[in-house]
């Protein structure tokens, strides 16, 4: 299991690799870590050059994301279920839906084309 821990990581994006060491970057902050020497241990490891402004902005998605879960009550966790598909059936774009807004315009006529 960690050889496969090893090759995800090794192809997994800069942000993707906070979010994933959130943890063990937070508490290494926590501790008085200076970010610039954070961000060159992530860079050494992954092979990348993911700047600090990158990286700031991660941390703070990151940190924005947990505050609503704990505001919603959710466990730190969690991720959202995908989008189901759309109950409206898709239609040709050369006609207006028969539902919503365009049910009522004319199809034909002088005013159609308008």
């Amino acid at each position: 299991m960690e050889t496969i821990r090893t090759l995800s990581s090794s192809y997994m994006s800069f942000s993707a690799y906070i979010r994933r060491m959130y943890p063990a970057i937070d508490e290494a902050i926590r501790d008085g870590t200076p970010l610039d020497v954070i961000l060159k241990a992530i860079n050494g490891k992954l092979g990348t050059n993911g700047t600090l402004a990158a990286m700031k902005s991660a941390l703070q998605r990151i940190r924005s994301e947990m505050a609503a879960k704990r505001t919603l009550g959710l466990p730190p966790d969690f991720v959202a279920p995908p989008m189901p598909a759309s109950h409206f059936p898709l239609q040709p774009y050369d006609r207006p839906p028969s539902w919503g807004p365009f049910n009522n315009f004319p199809r034909s006529g002088p005013m159609s084309r308008l």
